[in-house]
C-alpha cells in the first residue's frame, strides 16, 4: 500500500513539474514568435529537450522559412513589376513624344518640303510604337501558361535563309557579309513555322542593332550557333540577355523595345528546345538547341 502511495505521489510530482516545464515552455515560445513579429529572423529554439517539442519547433521553423521564400518572392516579384512599368513607360512615350513634337512643328511651318520631312519622321515614330505595342502583347501572350504553338515537322534551313535575305539592306549599310554554314541543309525540325522565323529574325535583328554588323552562323545536328562582334561601348550581361526589357546599351537604343531575346526564349522553350548565350573574348554566341528527339534528316 505503501508502495502505491508513493508511486502515486512521484507520479504527480513528475507530472506537474511536466506542467509547469510545459508551460514555461510555452512562454519562451509565445515570447521568441513575438519578436519574430517584429521583423527578427531569429530561429526558434526550445528549453525543453523532448521530441514532442522538437518536432514542435521543428514544424515552426519551417513553416517561418517557407513564409520568409515566399515573401522574399513576392517582394521581388513587386520590385520586377514596377521597374517594369517604369521601362514600359519610358519605351513607350519616347517614340508618341518625338512623334507628337514633329505634329506641332507641322503645325507652326508653313514649309512644304520641311512639313514632308516632319510628316516622315513622325510617321517612323509611330511606326516604332507599334512595333513595341505588337511585341509587348506577344511576349504578354508567350508568358501565358495557357498559350500552346502547333508544331510541324519542316525544313529548317529555308525558312532561315528567306530571314536572312529580309536584311539584306541592313547588312549592306554596314558593309558586311554574314558567313553561313548548315552542316545539313536538308535537315528537319518540328516546330511552329511562324515562331522559328520570329527566333531567327530577333537574333539576327539583335546581333545588328547591338553588335557590330557582322554576322556568323554555324549548324551541326541539332545545335546552331549565332555569332556576332561586340561593341566595346556596351558588352552585354550574359546572366540577363533574355530578361525581359534588358538592354546593354544604357542610352536604350531607340530601335530596340528590350523584348527581342526574350520572346526568342519564349518560343524556344515552347518549341521543347533550349537557347543560351556565352561570351569568348569579344565573341558573343546564342546557342539554339533544338529536341534533338524531334530532329530528322531527309
Amino acid at each position: 500500500m505503501v508502495y502505491f502511495i508513493v508511486l502515486s505521489i512521484m507520479l504527480n510530482v513528475f507530472l506537474i513539474g511536466y506542467i509547469i516545464r510545459s508551460h514555461n515552455e510555452m512562454k519562451h515560445l509565445t515570447k521568441q514568435l513575438k519578436t519574430v513579429k517584429t521583423g527578427s529572423h531569429i530561429h526558434l529554439t526550445s528549453q525543453i529537450h523532448t521530441q514532442e517539442f522538437h518536432n514542435l519547433y521543428l514544424q515552426l521553423n519551417l513553416l517561418m522559412d517557407n513564409y520568409k521564400e515566399k515573401q522574399y518572392i513576392n517582394q521581388k516579384a513587386e520590385q520586377q513589376l514596377k521597374m517594369t512599368i517604369q521601362n514600359m513607360a519610358h519605351d513607350l512615350r519616347t517614340p508618341l513624344t518625338s512623334s507628337i513634337g514633329y505634329m506641332q512643328m507641322i503645325k507652326d511651318s508653313y514649309n512644304q518640303d520641311k512639313n514632308e520631312r516632319y510628316l516622315h519622321i513622325s510617321l517612323c515614330k509611330m511606326e516604332e510604337l507599334k512595333d513595341m505595342l505588337e511585341e509587348l502583347f506577344l511576349y504578354t501572350k508567350l508568358t501565358s501558361e495557357s498559350y500552346q504553338l502547333d508544331r510541324e515537322e519542316i525544313p529548317i534551313y529555308p525558312i532561315f535563309a528567306n530571314i536572312l535575305l529580309s536584311f539584306y539592306g541592313l547588312f549592306q549599310n554596314n558593309h558586311q557579309e554574314p558567313i553561313v554554314h548548315f552542316e545539313d541543309e536538308a535537315i528537319q525540325c518540328l516546330v511552329n513555322q511562324e515562331a522559328i522565323e520570329r527566333v531567327f529574325q530577333n537574333i539576327i535583328n539583335n546581333a545588328i542593332i547591338h553588335g557590330k554588323g557582322d554576322l556568323r552562323v554555324y549548324q551541326k545536328g541539332h545545335q546552331i550557333e549565332f555569332i556576332n562582334t561586340i561593341k566595346e561601348t556596351c558588352p552585354p550581361n550574359i546572366e540577363h540577355v533574355f530578361d525581359r526589357f534588358y538592354k546593354a546599351d544604357v542610352s536604350r537604343n531607340k530601335t530596340s523595345s528590350g523584348l527581342g531575346l526574350a520572346i526568342v526564349k519564349e518560343f524556344v522553350e515552347k518549341m521543347g528546345g533550349t537557347v543560351q548565350a556565352r561570351i569568348e573574348g569579344n565573341q558573343f554566341i546564342i546557342e539554339l538547341l533544338l529536341d534533338e528527339t524531334r530532329i530528322y534528316e531527309s
